[in-house]
């Protein structure tokens, strides 16, 4: 697999490595402090959910079938680029917070149709995103795994306060 692509905890394929961002250490917003990440990665699928999707009953054999299909499209196709998106978002789950920006990856949606051919089912793209910052407690953040719990548990951060919680960090 790809030097950039990890399977973490044997369920989410992650984007991992990816280049530091220059953005504060501590910044302070919706009246919390957040800290920021200390690595970053964009997680691209969760294993168990497209094993989920295509009703599997042995779950963890479909799995590893699941992994294979994507090993040999990566052998084929890339998917180290990325990009983010202008779309910053707050992550609200109990007691937890967290600072996201919306990202995209390139080739990510023929993984997804060559999956969603392969299963004979839709396999939906994920938010894509990177966390930036949690709160000083949180080192991993809250998983944002499809558009329900995005729209559940996040909301948009106007860029606007954006610039002001930077100026609070000079």
């Amino acid at each position: 697999m790809n030097r950039q692509l990890e399977l973490y905890k044997d369920n989410y394929l992650l984007l991992q490595n990816l280049r530091h961002p220059e953005i504060p250490e501590k910044i302070l917003y919706d009246n919390s402090v957040f800290v920021r990440k200390q690595e970053f990665h964009i997680t691209l699928l969760s294993l168990g959910k497209i094993a989920d999707e295509v009703n599997s009953i042995v779950r963890d054999n479909q799995k590893t079938k699941i992994l294979k299909n994507i090993e040999n499209f990566l052998e084929k196709t890339p998917l180290d680029k990325y990009s983010i998106t202008d779309e910053f978002r707050l992550v609200e789950k109990g007691a937890q917070k967290t600072i996201i920006v919306m990202a995209e990856v390139r080739n990510f949606e023929k993984l997804l149709d060559n999956l969603s051919e392969e299963y004979g089912t839709i396999v939906r793209k994920p938010p894509l995103h990177i966390t930036l910052y949690t709160l000083p407690f949180d080192k991993i953040g809250v998983p944002i795994l499809d558009s329900a719990d995005l729209n559940k548990l996040t909301r948009p951060i106007d860029l606007k306060s954006l610039e002001s919680f930077h100026k609070l960090t000079t």
